[in-house]
């Protein structure tokens, strides 16, 4: 059988020298007569940052995954002159110990010289490998010949570059046992000048830790991660947990204050009864140790700066947020009795005593497409029905006040927290009462949510919403709706929604554009089509709608007599622009929410 090469690569990386890798020349593993040779080019798959298994939390964009799942973390320089190509065999499935004769990994491995580990240990040179191709046999049957099938990797630019300085997250390789491979992509950061960069041939890396503020600041972040999560494994607090204080000097707190602690390893956080605070230790210990030690004077802490006035005009809150803060600072121990965590000082006295936050009845589901009344139970409301919160996809509620209509961003997390984001508030004030006014703002502050769950035990499901403040809001289901309702009648367009990115570049925000003031756009939908009509345009297009899907096709519009200013043809210009985008719709009490792939939507009231 003929020599099937894998080429090597020249590695390009911006502002470094190029350096030529040799080729090595690989033979084929030798085959019965019944197979034949298949020789292809294909790209690897590489998993990245985002497709590694959950670890412990502290920081964002896959940072925490890529170093938990690192046995190693390096700073190192390639110096073979050299790298080795290895034949590296698979391994069975469901016998691990056994190789697989049916598939053969190919790869350089390359000495790294390490100038100094920042997690784990190993020896001043340490073998790396990079796959450059993989051979698969599939055995032939009856006439048909099996094949060997040569593969190699197209991304070979990538590869190491002889006499440079890298960080490096690394495992061991599950079939070569000794050999050190990449974590995910990107694992492998190119220092050179003061400065780092990476390149990687992952369509979706992640970019954990990307800086382009040079290897000083690349390394901090890292460091951070890696203290955090030491901190993180060895704290002696639960990690996560609310606690509420319930004596402070064996005082009960003031009537109305909350105070409360959180502590995730090295980090902590909370509210002093008048501001929020929260921070890391500066030596990167954890917080509390399990032998019982207590960093009541870490500092590196920020905190809001407001001024709180207690009702009767004094200074009392601000006071007892300092005796607060001292009484933490002074701590030197801390004992957990049952639900209760005490922090002790030099001394042995007992300072503050918190108590464990108690879970919410019910667990965290899927929210997306549920809808909820907001349960009246102190009769703030009259008679005026009590809000209604409808969660419309995976980011976006929309819902009505006393007064008005609201669209707010809403984020969820896999152990049951929520919170919302925006202000999204829609429709004319002027029709509401100073008393809807405030039923509306006190049901906005109730939804300065922390966590929540959905309780189903009593045959009727229950959404609470509990706030940091630990008030909890409850809401009752609200039966599903209806779709066929969207063909009754009128529909009014009350704004228009689209994702907005502002605060930070990964954030999406509902952005609300109300109507031109005095204008109308409406529509109705029937089986056969639908019509519409706005004050310089008419509409009419085909319908299909299945479920809560739905597909506006061959929209014509029609021009109207009108004064024609700019605003409002622009305003319906849009408005065609959207249903003939539009792709699903969900119905809640009387509004119609229709949405578009790329998350613009139409939000409309049953007239």
């Amino acid at each position: 059988m003929e020599q099937e090469e894998f080429p090597g690569a020249n590695a390009l990386i911006e502002d470094a020298p190029t350096v030529a890798i040799p080729t090595p020349v690989f033979r084929a593993t030798p085959t019965p007569s019944n197979l034949k040779v298949v020789a292809t080019t294909t790209e690897p798959t590489y998993i990245t940052t985002a497709d590694l298994d959950n670890a412990p939390t502290g920081s964002s964009d896959g940072r925490a995954k890529i170093v938990a799942h690192s046995t190693l973390i390096l700073i190192g320089t390639v110096r073979d002159a050299d790298p080795r190509a290895e034949r590296i065999p698979g391994q069975l499935t469901g016998d691990p110990s056994g190789p697989d004769p049916n598939w053969t990994t190919i790869a350089y491995v390359h000495d790294v010289q390490v100038e100094r580990y920042l997690k784990g240990s190993g020896p001043a040179t340490l073998p790396v490998m990079q796959a450059t191709g993989h051979e698969t046999v599939s055995q032939g049957a009856g006439a048909n010949p099996g094949f060997l099938d040569h593969v190699r990797y197209s991304a070979h630019h990538y590869y190491f570059e002889r006499g440079v300085r890298y960080l490096l997250f690394l495992r061991e390789s599950d079939h070569a046992p000794g050999l050190w491979m990449g974590t995910a992509e990107p694992y492998k950061y190119h220092l050179f000048e003061g400065r780092a960069r990476v390149r990687t041939p992952a369509r979706d890396p992640g970019r954990a830790f990307y800086t382009r503020r040079g290897e000083e600041e690349l390394l901090e972040r890292v460091q951070d991660v890696i203290d955090y999560q030491s901190a993180f494994a060895s704290s002696g607090i639960p990690n996560g947990v609310r606690w509420n204080l319930e004596s402070l000097d064996g005082k009960r707190l003031l009537e109305g204050t909350f105070i409360a602690l959180t502590v995730d390893g090295n980090g902590y956080g909370g509210g002093d009864g008048c501001n929020s605070f929260g921070g890391r230790t500066e030596s990167a210990l954890p917080v509390a140790d399990k032998d019982g030690s207590f960093l009541g004077s870490a500092r590196g802490t920020v905190e809001t700066q407001k001024l709180c006035v207690s009702p009767d005009g004094s200074d009392d809150i601000m006071k007892q947020a300092e005796a607060y803060k001292r009484a933490v600072r002074s701590g030197r121990t801390f004992q957990i009795v049952g639900d209760r965590l005490k922090i002790l000082d030099g001394s042995g006295t007992v300072r503050v005593v918190f108590v464990r936050r108690a879970n919410l009845p019910g667990k965290a589901t899927e929210l997306a497409g549920t809808r909820w009344r907001l349960v009246d139970e102190k009769g703030e409301y009259g008679d005026v029905p009590p809000p209604i919160l409808a969660f419309l996809n995976e980011h976006l509620t929309g819902g009505i006040t006393a007064c008005r209509d609201f669209v707010l961003d809403y984020r969820v997390s896999e152990d049951g927290g929520l919170s919302f984001s925006g202000k999204g508030m829609y429709g004319l004030a002027d029709t509401c009462t100073e008393e809807m006014i405030e039923m509306e703002r006190s049901f906005r502050r109730g939804l300065n949510s922390d966590d929540y769950a959905v309780d189903d035990s009593s045959g009727e499901s229950v959404l609470s919403i509990r706030t940091y403040r630990d008030e909890v809001v409850s809401f009752n289901s609200l039966p599903p709706a209806q779709q066929d309702r969207i063909y009754r009648g009128e529909w009014s367009l009350g704004a228009f929604t689209k994702p907005d990115r502002v605060n930070s570049w990964h954030t999406d925000y509902a952005k609300i554009t109300e109507l031109v003031p005095g204008t109308a756009l409406t529509v109705s939908f029937e089986e056969s089509g639908l019509t519409g009509s706005g004050e310089c345009h008419s509409y009419e297009a085909s319908l299909s709608i299945e479920g809560s899907l739905i597909e506006i096709q061959d929209v014509v519009v029609s021009e109207k007599p009108c004064d024609d200013p700019e605003a409002i043809v622009e305003q319906e210009r849009r408005f065609a622009d959207v249903l003939k985008r539009a792709t699903s719709f969900r119905l809640y009490d009387d509004r119609l929410f229709v949405q578009t792939e790329d998350d613009e939507a139409l939000l409309f009231r049953a007239e």
